[in-house]
């Protein structure tokens, strides 16, 4: 983006392990930014390090002065204010990055007893246990009260973390008025991943392959979008920069997997993906024999954490009008299979893979493999194989 003359602004969380001198600390600003405020390691609110343009910062635990996502909030206000008035012809590119809602999911004190009745979403699969699942989701157990108690209150949290972060998108919207940019803008707000809470008895966590955990929200706003429009096409992460790029008038580079969802976007009908490749590398040592930690055992809130070596899989995501549907497959000692039609099964009760026609599973496992090993432009075919 810088190449393309913008001027460019990050705050907020980067990575788990970013700051460890072993990987540069704090003076590492990652390169193509002009403005860099990355908080030092993982999620927090208060009592935290980040690096300000390669300088060490503490911030204490003082809700007015360090509340994260509120200093995150202002620091990019501050960031608009100052290049409206110095360089206001230069074109911003933003990214913000705020923890919430993630663990420890500390509200601000205004919004501390929001939501005191509220429970997570009692879905057909809640609390159940399933048979027919890979070993990791075997071998959950029925949550009870205390556990229940737990995934609803980690509910309650991540939503009352969540009211600090709509001031902010609504701070930053209003800047940018106050700036007369907003109509020349894109706004993008997404996230990294889903979530789930209570799902086949687990607690709260990610790192599943069920759709509470690999759908994410997607919301864009900007010239030429129309308003209140929903698109049913396939987008994704790795979609992301390459439509940051075209936007800006620059030349994707052929390296990249994803693509420009501009033509979505603008009201185009391009010829479209119908299938995506869901992948996740599972955490913990084989010859421990499976799980590490998991919420549904360790009892407490402040174990999340729920993951085996053999909680790894690749899956063939495919929709299109006629087909929805999922097909995984585990890396682990069973060979373990999961397929599922979600125009009949929607929360994904029942594991059809056994049931379904073997041609069709020859070709989604075809599929797969070719999902697994591409790159670039072939990545961005949506032919099916």
């Amino acid at each position: 983006m810088k190449q393309a003359g913008y001027s460019t602004f990050y705050a907020g969380k980067y990575l788990n392990a970013y700051g460890n001198p072993a990987v540069g600390g704090v003076a590492h600003v990652p390169p193509g930014w002009n403005r860099w405020f990355g908080l030092v390691g993982n999620s927090k609110y208060y009592d935290y390090d980040v690096s300000d343009n390669g300088v060490r910062v503490h911030y204490g635990n003082t809700y007015e002065t360090d509340y994260f996502t509120d200093v995150v909030k202002r620091t990019g206000i501050s960031w608009i204010r100052n290049m409206s008035k110095t360089e206001p012809d230069v074109p911003l590119f933003m990214i913000i990055a705020t923890p919430a809602p993630h663990e420890p999911a500390t509200p601000a004190p205004q919004y501390s007893n929001r939501y005191s009745n509220m429970t997570s979403p009692r879905l057909p699969s809640w609390n159940l246990h399933s048979e027919d699942k890979h070993w990791l989701i075997r071998n959950q157990v029925v949550m009870g009260p205390k556990i229940i108690e737990n995934s609803d209150y980690a509910f309650r949290h991540r939503w009352m973390t969540l009211l600090s972060v709509d001031d902010l998108v609504s701070e930053i919207y209003d800047t940018f008025v106050e700036a007369k940019k907003q109509d020349n803008t894109f706004f993008f707000y997404f996230s990294d991943h889903g979530f789930h809470l209570g799902e086949f008895c687990m607690p709260f966590d990610k790192r599943q392959l069920y759709e509470q955990d690999i759908r994410v929200p997607l919301m864009v706003r900007g010239p030429g979008i129309p308003k209140a429009k929903m698109l049913e096409d396939i987008a994704l992460s790795i979609d992301l920069a390459p439509t940051f790029i075209d936007l800006a008038g620059g030349s994707v580079p052929e390296t990249m997997d994803g693509r420009s969802l501009k033509p979505l976007l603008l009201g185009e009908a391009p010829n479209w993906r119908t299938d995506f490749l869901v992948e996740y590398f599972g955490e913990g040592l084989e010859k421990l024999g499976g799980i590490q930690t998991c919420g549904a055992i360790n009892d407490g809130y402040g174990v999340t954490v729920c993951d085996a070596w053999n909680n790894t899989y690749h899956c063939v995501r495919s929709l299109t009008g006629s087909e929805d549907s999922i097909y995984c497959e585990l890396d682990d000692t069973e060979n373990f299979r999961e397929y599922y039609d979600h125009t009949k099964d929607p929360y994904q009760l029942k594991n059809i893979v056994k049931e379904e026609d073997p041609t069709v599973i020859q070709k989604l496992t075809a599929r797969l493999q070719v999902l697994k090993n591409c790159v670039g432009q072939t990545c961005r075919s949506n032919n099916k194989t």
